[in-house]
């Protein structure tokens, strides 16, 4: 996957519809009219077309400023990435005409293209300062925010929709289990910020909000809302209704945090269109369309770069404020080690900004992929910013916010708790009856002692034993074992570089019961017995990791017996040798 720039030469911007018809053909036209009449070098990019050619649209009302076919090393250029014959969605399109086109294809062809455009120099310009010449990129999506892209069998993450495969009406597979995903989903790999041609009909403020919010449910950054109004008297703009909705008392929120819309040239209206049957050139070129869409270049423009060094100042600005977990500040401070600078993340891989100079007055920077190996702590087993999964958490939060719980019962909680105990791969299965709901690993665990203590106090009281005068209670645990880095549960571990030196109250308290392991050599999948527990080193293999982790299998197996007796050894010696009651 190729690295994108991230520079103020080449503002990048997605632009999206609120549904299909709404213009966005025009105004991406207008955009590029615009960047040509300030002699800004500018491309076009429409990644999926399907019947038609919006390219042709744009060139045609360009008077011949930018030639057709252009290539990459052209100053100018418009670009289809992905073309079918047929006139419908893209989905669709690419089942009939059996020609797949995934998701990651898109992406990368897209990618590649956009660092092509940006690795070119622009030729000099006598009317405007080098200097401040961008090359800018318009990127116009298909259809709607949440009109299907391009279909394809590779399509199989949880955020791909598809059907049962069927047979069409003239007898051919209609390939419907090739998945597909929708336009705002489909882009969110890029992390480039975005504009919406809203529905300027009547009608159209639902529509508009409707697809404002899907895009920032998605994380997107939304630098401008355009309209193209219906005809004159029939039910007045919807941009007014617009703005109010922007500047409630609480604003629009970014995946960044970024306020939204809260400018005044955010909103651009452009007046109605001619007649179906009417020639367009005279609309381009009038003056109310041409100084809309010169202010909405220039807010786009102050959007980007702001954008820009926003990002560009997160390492070092954010070193003289964060206190990172798990970090030697030392090195930072040396300017030794440089923090990373995550820009987003999507599916398994991270967007990461690297600094292209050390030069503080050029703020270049280069966007790359990386793949998240851990899950970020194991938290994100179904790939980052999975829509699914963000739909659920703003639903909750629309519904609930955060309630009290104690001695509170709700629906989520319930439904959560009962998956826990009774489903099939619920992990207090057929042992706990109820769940005790924490905010995060480690404070879970300094919960389960604390209630393990009292319970086993509880206990001791309840047959008659009350006399623990002179007993340390010990925890058992395993060797190598991390819980956390609260107090109670690092006293629950062994020495070690998480724990020794980390704070003055440490004290391992607890029995660390050494344990097996599960090896892979040459191909064989088996486990290492522990040394001294007789288990002879070849007593087992396995097929794979599912017969493994078969626990029914390994209860029932010599294994357990051997692993069982050799705990119960180590527990003897433990209690002998340090005399305490366990």
């Amino acid at each position: 996957m190729k690295s994108l720039p991230v520079s103020k030469k080449y503002p990048t911007h997605l632009i999206f519809g609120a549904n299909t018809d709404v213009g966005k053909t025009v105004v991406s036209t207008s955009l590029v009219k615009s960047s040509l009449d300030t002699n800004q070098p500018v491309h076009y990019i429409k990644p999926l077309q399907c019947g038609g050619s919006d390219e042709s649209f744009v060139l045609k009302h360009l008077g011949g400023r930018i030639p057709s076919q252009a290539q990459d090393h052209n100053e100018n250029g418009a670009h289809t990435l992905f073309h079918w014959e047929t006139p419908a969605s893209p989905h669709l399109a690419s089942r009939l005409e059996n020609k797949p086109t995934s998701d990651k294809m898109v992406i990368s062809t897209l990618q590649d293209k956009i660092s092509s455009i940006a690795t070119l120099t622009s030729s000099p310009s006598t009317s405007l300062d080098s200097s401040i010449r961008k090359k800018k990129i318009w990127i116009e999506s298909a259809g709607g925010v949440l009109s299907p892209s391009s279909a394809s069998p590779l399509n199989t993450k949880p955020q791909h929709a598809s059907g049962i495969n069927e047979t069409n009406e003239a007898g051919n597979d209609s390939n419907c289990d090739w998945g597909w995903s929708t336009q705002a989903d489909l882009y969110k790999p890029l992390h480039l910020p975005a504009i919406l041609v809203g529905d300027g009909r009547l009608g159209g403020i639902s529509a508009t909000l409707s697809a404002l919010e899907s895009l920032i449910v998605r994380g997107y950054d939304i630098h401008g809302i355009v309209l193209i109004d219906e005809a004159e008297g029939e039910h007045g703009s919807n941009l007014p209704a617009l703005k109010e909705y922007a500047n409630r008392c609480l604003s629009l929120r970014s995946g960044s945090g970024r306020s939204l819309l809260r400018h005044d040239d955010s909103f651009i209206s452009l007046p109605h269109l001619p007649p179906i049957d009417v020639p367009l050139d005279e609309w381009f070129d009038s003056a109310m369309v041409r100084e809309q869409t010169r202010r909405l270049d220039q807010h786009l423009n102050t959007m980007w770069n702001d954008h820009v060094d926003t990002l560009y100042g997160l390492r070092e600005e954010g070193k003289q404020s964060l206190w990172w977990p798990f970090t030697q500040h030392q090195g930072h401070d040396k300017k030794k080690v440089k923090a990373t600078v995550i820009d987003g993340a999507a599916g398994d891989y991270f967007s990461i900004l690297h600094n292209v100079s050390d030069d503080k007055d050029e703020t270049d920077m280069e966007r790359t992929a990386h793949f998240d190996a851990c899950a970020s702590w194991w938290t994100q087993g179904m790939g980052h910013g999975e829509t699914s999964l963000s739909l659920a958490a703003a639903a909750a939060a629309g519904k609930f916010g955060h309630v009290i719980f104690p001695d509170v019962v709700h629906e989520p909680a319930k439904a959560l708790a009962d998956r826990l105990l009774f489903s099939k791969s619920g992990p207090g299965r057929d042992w706990a009856s109820r769940v005790f709901f924490s905010d995060d690993g480690s404070t879970a665990m300094e919960v389960a002692i604390k209630m393990g203590m009292k319970k086993f106090m509880y206990d001791r009281e309840a047959i008659g034993k009350e006399d623990l005068e002179g007993a340390k209670l010990t925890v058992c645990a395993q060797k190598d074992c991390y819980h956390g880095d609260t107090l109670g549960v690092m006293d629950v571990a062994e020495p070690s570089i998480f724990n020794e030196g980390q704070h003055p109250w440490y004290e391992p308290k607890g029995l660390f019961l050494s344990y097996p392991t599960v090896r892979y050599v040459n191909g064989i999948i088996g486990v290492s017995p522990l040394a001294g527990s007789g288990c002879p080193a070849d007593a087992a293999t396995f097929s794979d990791i599912d017969a493994v982790l078969d626990m029914d299998e390994r209860l029932s197996s010599d294994l357990y017996t051997h692993y069982c007796e050799q705990i119960e050894k180590e527990w003897d010696i433990y209690e002998k040798e340090a005399n305490r009651y366990v």
